[in-house]
């Protein structure tokens, strides 16, 4: 919830795509289950040979602005909610 954008009304949207979302990377293992827990997860440690410390920092970044609504709607890339990658 943090990441939505303060000026939305659609938060039964915002949730139905950040839960579609977590299911698509669950399906392609970047979010793995913990052991021996059936409610927590963690990020894939392959990511780390993908981006490194300093786009990690200018990602959060952007989401940070992103939920402050502080970037122009050109910025905003839709989610792909049919995509079947």
């Amino acid at each position: 919830m943090p990441y939505e954008r303060a000026a939305s009304t659609d938060k039964a949207g915002f949730v139905k795509r950040v839960n579609a979302s977590i299911e698509k990377i669950k399906k392609h293992n970047i979010l793995q289950k913990i052991r021996a827990s059936d409610d927590r997860f963690e990020i894939s440690p392959t990511l780390k040979l993908l981006f490194s410390a300093e786009e990690i920092i200018a990602l959060t970044a952007l989401y940070e602005r992103m939920a402050a609504d502080e970037l122009p709607d050109l910025a905003r890339q839709p989610v792909d909610e049919g995509d079947e990658e």
